[in-house]
């Protein structure tokens, strides 16, 4: 099936944002009892663009190269000649 695009990015944003609230809730004050610590939304922030940074997704195109890259090549059928794909037509023959 096909990558829906809205649905990939929103899953990726949650993933990352979970994990960091929790990597934040865990790196905290050692003095505050665990469970009671939460994250703010600009920690949390910071620690994300971070872990994209990290990740290699730390723009839209970078997320654009994993998700249509894949497909892109997946529909080239190699048989066809470069110059048909572009919408040049042939030379006759014989010239």
């Amino acid at each position: 099936g096909r990558l829906y695009f809205p649905n990939f990015v929103e899953a990726v944003v949650n993933t990352v944002c979970e994990c960091t609230a929790r990597a934040l809730v865990q790196e905290g004050d050692s003095s505050v009892p665990p469970g009671s610590r939460e994250a703010t939304s600009a920690e949390i922030k910071k620690k994300a663009f971070f872990l994209l940074h990290l990740f290699g997704i730390n723009d839209v195109s970078r997320i654009l190269l994993l998700t249509r890259r894949p497909l892109r090549e997946a529909v080239r059928t190699p048989a066809k000649d470069e110059t048909q794909n572009s919408g040049v037509p042939n030379a006759p023959p014989g010239t």
